[in-house]
């Protein structure tokens, strides 16, 4: 039988359907692991970043919630904890000092904010060893045959080197991608990928 684990960059896969305009909440990842996998209750690896309680109480809650929906959806699912760090580039303070160090005209200036959100370095925290973590599972389990296929949720070309590792030991590894979020070099390197489209998201909906 062959053996598939699903590696999933769990930040990766919420932005990239934020980016293709797909609200992340109304989608039921039990069933989208399940229909990505073929196989009821998939061997499922989630790779994230714990919030802070001390930092924000609410949004600790609301990410707790989730990780033991996640859970209690999916018995073979596991979460990998990386770890967040505050950003400095995000502090209003420091990105006011560089536009007036480079000496931006007021027309610029005022588009400054919208860069630094499509480039996503406005926001307080990083995420931070989580795609360490999933390189090193990757050429780990590959070397020792705890995988036959894996089905890689992610776009982040820092992968690739692990894929390349993996594919050599004889495994096959498939990259599940959005089309706003790909890595040529990660896509390219796996033995396959393919595109994750509206209406393999439109079947995993939720039902309320």
């Amino acid at each position: 039988m062959l053996k598939k684990i699903v590696f999933v960059d769990g930040s990766n896969l919420y932005h990239s359907m934020r980016d293709d305009n797909i609200d992340p909440r109304i989608i039921d990842l039990a069933k989208f692991f399940e229909k990505i996998s073929g196989e009821k209750d998939p061997t499922v690896r989630y790779y994230t970043a714990p919030r802070k309680r001390e930092e924000d109480a609410e949004k600790y809650v609301q990410q707790q919630r989730f990780f033991t929906e996640l859970k209690n959806r999916n018995p073979n699912l596991t979460i990998i904890f990386g770890r967040l760090q505050k950003n400095k580039e995000a502090d209003p303070k420091a990105r006011s000092l560089v536009v007036k160090a480079l000496g931006f005209c007021e027309n610029c200036a005022q588009k400054i904010p919208k860069l630094f959100s499509t480039l996503r370095i406005d926001k307080p925290h990083r995420e931070k060893g989580v795609d360490v973590k999933i390189a090193l599972d990757l050429a780990i389990m590959a070397g020792t045959n705890e995988f036959d296929l894996a089905i890689l949720l992610s776009g982040d070309a820092d992968l690739a080197p692990a894929v390349q590792i993996a594919v050599k030991n004889g495994k096959k590894v498939i990259n599940g991608r959005f089309k706003n979020s790909s890595s040529s070099e990660l896509r390219n390197i796996c033995t396959s990928n393919f595109l994750i489209t509206e209406e393999i998201l439109k079947d995993c909906v939720r039902k309320h």
